[in-house]
């Protein structure tokens, strides 16, 4: 599956745009909507990690978040075993992107989804795991997974 246009949007939303890169909450640099590292044979002058000083248009920022949200699409669809909808896909890709790929595929929720328990799977996506650890979530991951709950159940 691929995600919506309209998903896309939402998560894009959610982002601000960055056209010089920047230091990110990890003090990573970034550039764009988050990108930190280029796709393998991108552009001659950019390759590899985001570095300090590096520069793009719109254009690229966009093509960058696209290329990005691939790699949650892939995981989605190689870690849930079971038949979804779009809206289920949708959620559990903006989830993904949220959480990371390895507390995604290391949440206790996965395996009730794929066993066909979808309501108790995605409630349990409110509980925040980092690296199969609980943590108390802040007030904004609070309220982006009730929102992504909300869209993987209607």
């Amino acid at each position: 599956m691929e995600l919506s246009s309209q998903a896309f949007d939402k998560i894009k939303s959610k982002k601000k745009l960055y056209l010089n890169a920047y230091l990110n909450e990890d003090k990573t640099p970034a550039i764009g909507y988050g990108t930190v590292r280029y796709p393998d044979n991108f552009m001659p002058e950019y390759s590899g990690n985001v570095t300090l000083g590096d520069k793009i248009d719109q254009d690229t920022a966009d093509f960058l978040f696209k290329y990005q949200l691939l790699i949650y699409e892939e995981c989605v669809n190689n870690f849930i075993k079971v038949p979804i909808t779009q809206n289920q896909f949708d959620a559990l890709v903006t989830i993904c992107y949220n959480i990371g790929i390895e507390n995604f595929i290391l949440h206790p929720a996965l395996p009730l989804i794929n066993s066909f328990e979808y309501r108790e799977g995605i409630g349990l996506f409110k509980v925040q795991y980092k690296r199969d650890r609980l943590y108390m979530p802040t007030k904004r991951e609070i309220i982006q997974r009730e929102s992504e709950v909300k869209l993987f159940l209607s």
